[in-house]
Formats: C-alpha cells, structure tokens, sequence
C-alpha cells in the first residue's frame, strides 16, 4: 500500500478504494488497462466537427451570458469562434464549476460531441482545459472503468500517465524471443505503454494484439502441456479396448434408418481413441435435432464386447427413462436380427425413485455381472455403488454435471469417459475451455428432417398465430408454451406460468392445458409430463424446465413467451423440443410491446439459421461465454485483452503454443 501510495502521490482513501477492486500494486494499476478509447477529430474548423465522435479543438471565446428559461431555470451560453470565423454555442444546463474563470476572447481547448440546432452548431456541455496544457492534445485518449465517484477515468489517466516510465522495470518479457519474432509482436513492456498512451489508432491495435496473443498462447501452451502429462500419467496402464467393426456393422444393418455421415465419424473417433491405452476424455457436442442417443449406444455396446461395464449418466430421471426405453428398443432390434448377441447386452436402470431395497438389488446385480449397462442420474453417483471393471463412463449433458461428481469419478480406476452436451459451443471456446478434450460434432441434419419454422411475433401478431395454432392442435398436434419465470415479477413484467395458462385456457377453452415448473416435486413433474406424451393434454406451460426434457414426438408447436430474455443459444434449445420427428415444426417467439429494433434483429437470427454452432458463435459476440455455455466451473478464464470471438488470433495462438512445445527449454517466465 505505502509504495503505491507515495507512487501515485494520493490519500488513503483513494488506496483503499483501489485495493477493493483489486489494485495493490503498481503492476496491477498498469494491467487494468481501458476500457474503451475515445477517438477524436483534430479540427479548428467547425465545418469539420463530426457528429458520430469526439472532436477536439481549439475555439476562442465571442460572447458569454445566461437566459432564463419557462421553467425559470437558468441556462448557461457561450458564443465561440473558429479561426475562419464560424460560429458554435455552447450550452450548459447547470453552472459549471470553471464558469468564472471563462474570459472572452481568448483561447481555450475543447472537448465534445457536436450536433446541429437550427441555424447554429450547438455544443452541449463541452470539456474544456482551462489552462490550456497539451493533456488532451492527442488523436486517441484511454478510457478507463470507474471505480469510485473520485476515481474517475481522468484520474486514472493522470496517474498512469505520470509513471509510465516505471513499465520497462516492472515488466519483464515473458514470451520467447523465437515467438515474438515468428508472429512479428512488439515487446510487452512497450505494449503496455502504448495501451495507457497511444499515439494513433495503428500503434494502439499492435499493443492490442500482443497482449491478447500474449493470453491466448499461455493458455494454450499450459492447456497442451497438461493434456500430455494426464497421457503420461496413464500411459503404464494398458486400458485399451479395440473396435469390432463387424459389429458396428451389424449394429448399423439393424437399425430402421441410415446413420448420417456425421454420427459414422464421431463413432470412428470415439472407438479408435478407446484404442489407446491411455484413457479417452472426449466431448460429444450434438445439435438439437442430431440424435447422439446412437453414438453413445455403439460406444457402450463395442465397450461390453470386450467384457468391460458401462455407466450411462443423465441430469434427471425422465431423462434417464428416455434413455432406458430408447437404448433398450435399439437393442432388442438388433438381437432380433442377429441372435448371437442375445443375452450379451444386460441394460439396467437405477434412480431416486427406487426403494433401498430396490437399489440394493440392482448394486448387487452389477456387482455379480448381471449388469454391463447401467443407466442411472448424475446424482447417485455415490462410493456405495462399484462396478467390478467399468470401462467407460458417459456423461449426458456434462455441463449441468457438478465438480464434486466429477471429481469422484476421477477417483475410480482409470477409464474411459465421454461427455455430451447439446449446448452449442463454438470452436475457439471449445479449444480453451474444454482444453482437456478431444472434440467431435454431430452437426448434420437427418435427410427425413424438415427445417423447423421460426417466427420473430409481436403482441399485435397473437390472435393470427394462436388462430394458426388452433387448426394445427386440430390436426392432433401438441404445443409446448416457455415462460421465464414462475411467479409474476413487477419489476421486470415478466410473465408467469400460472398467469399464462388461465390467459391460454381463455384463448383454447376447447383444449386441456397442464402447467410445469421447477418447483414442483420430481414425482410430479414426471407425472405431467407423461400425461403431455400420453396426449392427455394439447397444451403445456412450462418454465426453462422443458429445455432438457423428455421426446414428445407429437409437439409441433413451441411458443416462448418474452423471447427478448433468453440467449440465443437457449431459445435453440427450446425449439429442439418440438424439432423430434418427420412432422413440419414452428416456433414462434413473442418479444414484448416496447422492445426496440436491435432485439427484434437479434431473434431475427433463429429464423435465418438452423445450425446451433451458428447461433452459439452469435450468442457469444452478445454476451460473456460463460454466462452462454455454462462452463465457469470448467475453468474458462476471464481476459483482459483477447477475446474468444477472434478465431484467428485464437487458433494463432493454438498453432504458435503446439510448434514451440518442442523448443519448451527455452521458455522464457
């Protein structure tokens, strides 16, 4: 504290302010670069001034009053002239605290936006130096974040201005000299001084990209160099389990339909890395409409060939079930038309629903062999239940999929495990935050499939869509309604499920409606939704809930009620749930009265793509990744200069990290 304080020369108070925002050290005031930079016009010709940015100039003082306005409030004007001349007014709607020291005709230098009144340049509250130093005489000024109502951002500017000398001794250079050259960087301690004093635009973007390789190519290098040392670690241990092709192609003779091409590749991939006799850690990323439920079945039962168990793990139970029934159908087809492998296969099912007595028999079967399959919730994974020699663990959507859970199973014998996710993840994201996976996508659309048909609704368009909905229902199709929250909220006028439903079942009074949330018990819900497939009821309200439920082949019709509140990403797999089978499906998005143009393009973007991938890549350029893909607790880190959106710079780094791994004595701390 005392060195940053007699550093900057201020008051504690200003130290402690910094401090709770994590700025201790010198080091740490330089690293907290801008936030943003202003770009100015440098003109002394009015005529000049640009609207869409800052402008700095210098204008001498004509005239100088104050006029009252109808609501006797006083206005505070001074009359300025270019050097040709031209004439601009500035204006003030409260006495600014230099207003004394303004005098006419003379000099002073002048920051603001500009914007025509009429006949006159109007200037509304400009900056202006007093003094007339050369602090604003530039073409590019920092921006930085402010953290406290005194530390402002030309506070900062100031400080970090006065001690920039101090940046070549504190910043040593940490990226090896044979990087620097081979991607043509500038050197970091010059970087850092060009990111808090830019001259112009061109030096201010190398500053930038040399930090952001900077960040990028460290965790690349470290996520490379910790995938090697967990081969290493297991590579003494043979756990290898070859691929029977001539089972996969018996298995492919049985099913009814023609694997895509996409699914043929991720199970190539999923069985040559079970080859190896190290374990396999890859992540299956599948759209909505891709059916992963295949590839995780060819895996398991190529696994059972070589006498080894699986264990198939779900975030729910009706999820569980689907599984169950799903698998178990493929099965049976298969041993029909090819009898010799009768018996070979032993599926079980384990859940919270069972009684101890039940789960006692089933952990007891597993233990005697009498289960190679096991499919049962994320949630039981407890030390009670064992498995003789499992040989591979797979994880249905592994990002709802708790850190504690999947650090006891890092405590069994090494296996292999193959995680899903339906949660679109862009490439350069996945290559960071999944960095101790492989990766394989299943992102190719059965031929059988029709595009789903998105709509972007406003409130006018309700009674044309739900008059469409009704003759669709008629034609014994179903309707999934999405609303964001439970109860109604009055400060964010969101709807709730109850309100929704009695407005529906005015709109629908013909047609039975049930209503879901989360905070219903999980019997329930289970009930309700069995009911909904049953075709018990044409209608179901639901929160975010139905985003990772159960198959109803016969819902057509997805609506999401104030769409504007979920991520595009989200909405994706909303729409999924209706996206299930050969009938044409529609999706209609009902934003609320006052949202503006920018939202409405937004959504405007489920209608124009089909492709989860596209949309995440969308989703990501709008908002933090994490905040989209679920993935803070898999360690996706946060970066002051790069971003995940730039896939060169990205895959740059990635490429820059794998070529100067051979050279790793070298490297520079």
């Amino acid at each position: 504290m005392s060195e940053l304080k007699e550093t900057l020369q201020t008051t504690a108070s200003y130290i402690s302010e910094l401090e709770k925002n994590w700025i201790k050290t010198l080091k740490d005031l330089f690293l907290n670069f801008p936030r943003t930079y202003q770009i100015f016009n440098n003109s002394n010709n009015f005529k000049e001034l640009r609207a869409d940015q800052l402008n700095n100039f210098f204008a001498t003082i004509i005239r100088k009053n104050t006029q009252q306005t109808r609501n006797f409030k006083t206005l505070y004007k001074i009359t300025i002239s270019d050097w040709n001349w031209n004439l601009a007014e500035c204006v003030w709607f409260a006495k600014p605290f230099f207003w004394e020291m303004l005098k006419t005709w003379r000099k002073y230098f002048f920051v603001w936006k500009a914007q025509e009144n009429f006949w006159i340049l109007q200037i509304s509250a400009p900056k202006i130096e007093i003094n007339n130093s050369d602090f604003w005489w530039k073409e590019i000024s920092p921006v930085y974040r402010q953290y406290w109502k005194k530390i402002t951002s030309d506070w900062l500017r100031q400080k970090i201005s006065l001690n920039l000398k101090l940046v070549n001794n504190l910043f040593l250079e940490n990226l090896p000299k044979s990087v620097i050259e081979s991607e043509k960087l500038i050197w970091r301690a010059e970087a850092i001084k060009i990111l808090h004093n830019p001259k112009n635009p061109e030096e201010l973007e190398k500053a930038k990209e040399r930090i952001a390789f900077e960040e990028l190519f460290f965790l690349q290098k470290n996520a490379l160099l910790k995938k090697e040392e967990i081969k290493k670690l297991w590579d003494v241990q043979n756990i290898s389990v070859k691929m029977n092709v001539d089972f996969v192609k018996k298995f492919f003779e049985s099913l009814e339909f023609t694997p895509t091409n996409a699914q043929k590749i991720a199970i190539y991939q999923i069985l040559k890395d079970m080859e190896r006799k190290f374990p396999m850690n890859r992540l299956l990323e599948w759209d909505v409409w891709s059916w992963k439920t295949l590839v995780a079945l060819v895996s398991a039962m190529n696994t059972v060939l070589w006498k080894k168990e699986v264990a198939i793990m779900s975030p729910t139970e009706v999820l569980t079930r689907q599984h169950f029934a799903s698998m178990t159908k493929m099965i049976e087809n298969f041993e029909k038309k090819f009898p010799e492998f009768k018996w070979v296969f032993k599926t079980w099912l384990l859940l919270w629903a069972h009684t101890p007595k039940q789960k006692q028999e089933i952990l007891l079967k597993l233990m005697n062999w009498e289960i190679n399959i096991l499919i049962w919730t994320h949630s039981l994974i407890t030390e009670t239940v064992q498995f003789p020699d499992l040989g591979l663990a797979i994880i249905d959507e592994q990002h709802r999929f708790w850190v504690e859970q999947r650090e006891k199973i890092k405590k069994w014998k090494p296996i292999h495990i193959l995680n899903i996710t339906a949660t679109p993840i862009p490439r350069t994201l996945a290559l960071v935050a999944y960095w101790d996976q492989d990766i394989s996508y299943l992102n190719e659309m059965p031929k059988w499939r029709k595009i789903i048909k998105t709509s972007v609704c406003q409130q006018k368009d309700r009674e044309k869509t739900f008059n469409f909905i009704r003759e669709e229902i008629k034609k014994w199709r179903q309707v999934f309604v999405v609303c964001p929250l439970i109860q109604e909220n009055e400060k964010l006028e969101l709807k709730s499920v109850v309100e929704e439903t009695d407005r529906l079942k005015n709109f629908f009074p013909e047609f039975k409606i049930l209503s879901m949330h989360w905070k219903l018990k999980s019997k329930e819900k289970d009930e309700i939704m069995q009911k909904f497939k049953n075709k018990e009821a044409k209608i179901l309200v639901s929160t975010s809930v139905i985003e990772v439920w159960v198959d109803v082949p016969n819902a057509t019709i997805m609506i999401i009620e104030w769409a504007e509140r979920f991520g595009l990403s989200q909405l994706h797999q909303f729409r999924g749930r209706v996206w299930r089978w050969e009938h044409q499906s529609y999706c209609f998005l009902f934003v609320s009265w006052d949202k503006n143009p920018e939202e409405i393009a937004r959504l405007n973007a489920l209608q124009i793509h089909s492709w989860g991938l596209q949309l995440a890549e969308i989703d990501m350029k709008l908002r933090w990744a994490g905040e989209v893909y679920w993935v803070r607790q898999s360690w996706i880190p946060d970066l002051k200069m790069a971003s995940f959106n730039d896939h060169k710079m990205v895959l740059r780094a990635r490429k820059a990290a794998e070529k100067f791994l051979g050279m790793d004595e070298n490297f520079c701390e």
